[in-house]
């Protein structure tokens, strides 16, 4: 396991065999809630697609950020996670953290990122909509490679460019929860686990702070 400005990465952490069956769980979950472009506030839009697995999904749009319990277009509840994309995110936190805080680790919500080459990037940002920020943040990273930026409590401090490649994960915990973090952009790398050159990120989160 390795650091960047005390983000917990997980180099390699899932073979081939399983990056196939994550990405297969992506599209289970957008066969089922189509992915969308969302829209910043301002009105600007994102320059990545998103969808969502769990009991909440994240939104943007002109009313602002915020966790809704129904895909913005369909109308319809989020669908449940698959079965694969739960069984990676407690791997991920029992090697980073350890089997106690697996345990206790309960997900709401499971976005997931879709980035298209010469085009997706994600500017800083610090995860804020959250009534449970007690819980470590996951997330899996599967297809071509991307430039992770890992910041500070900070928007001004300094920040670490390291890659991600297919089968990583990092886990923000504790003061690093908080920190400021995106993809810089993505690399022109090739991945059997997506083959067309984009990127899908799956980021797990604990939303409200009832008892599971």
């Amino acid at each position: 396991m390795e650091t960047a400005n005390g983000f917990l990465l997980l180099r390699r952490f899932f073979d081939r065999a399983t990056q196939a069956r994550l990405v297969a769980a992506c599209h289970e979950v957008a066969r089922l809630a189509p992915f969308i472009t969302p829209v910043m506030p301002d009105g600007r839009p994102f320059r990545v697609e998103m969808t969502n697995a769990g009991e909440w999904g994240w939104l943007s749009d002109c009313h602002g950020y915020r966790y809704a319990r129904c895909h913005p277009v369909t109308g319809a509840p989020w669908p449940a996670p698959p079965p694969a994309l739960g069984t990676a995110v407690a791997r991920a936190v029992a090697a980073a953290l350890g089997e106690r805080a697996a345990a206790a680790f309960h997900p709401q919500c499971y976005l997931i990122n879709r980035y298209s080459p010469g085009r997706g990037r994600l500017g800083l940002h610090r995860d804020l909509d959250e009534r449970d920020r007690a819980q470590p943040i996951v997330t899996l990273s599967l297809g071509a490679a991307a430039v992770f930026l890992a910041g500070g409590a900070a928007r001004k401090d300094r920040v670490e460019r390291v890659a991600l490649e297919s089968g990583d994960a990092v886990v923000m915990s504790g003061p690093i929860r908080m920190a400021y973090h995106g993809i810089d952009r993505l690399l022109p790398t090739l991945s059997p686990a997506t083959d067309d050159g984009s990127r899908l990120s799956v980021t797990v989160r604990r939303v409200d702070r009832s008892d599971p």
